[in-house]
């Protein structure tokens, strides 16, 4: 899957209004306007998001992973490697991605 098509899925999890404006994302903001979502790259994007379906973020006490769990038995597991942000956020996204896929 790209990580266009896991933005979509993510978006469509979170009942998004959003436009598929290849290669990006356009979602309807609280004023009405369209803005770009990048979950993937904007940690506060991928925040709000875990927030608003209600996923666990677990860091490994080494820092190594990051683990995203969430309804219906989602669990999403993303090594670290030099970027715990990007991590983190790759994350959630699949994990958001996943619940997409089953609506």
């Amino acid at each position: 899957m790209t990580d266009h098509q896991m933005t979509l899925l993510a978006a469509r999890a979170a009942r998004m209004w959003l436009i598929n404006d290849d290669p990006q994302v356009l979602v309807v903001n609280a004023l009405q306007q369209y803005e770009v979502w990048a979950p993937l790259e904007d940690e506060g994007a991928a925040l709000r998001l875990a927030n608003r379906l209600r996923l666990s973020i677990t860091h490994c006490p080494d820092g190594s992973s990051v683990v995203v769990t969430g309804d219906y038995d989602i669990r999403i597991r993303e090594q670290a490697g030099d970027d715990l942000n990007a991590a983190t956020n790759r994350a959630i996204v699949q994990a958001a991605a996943a619940l997409g896929m089953l609506l």
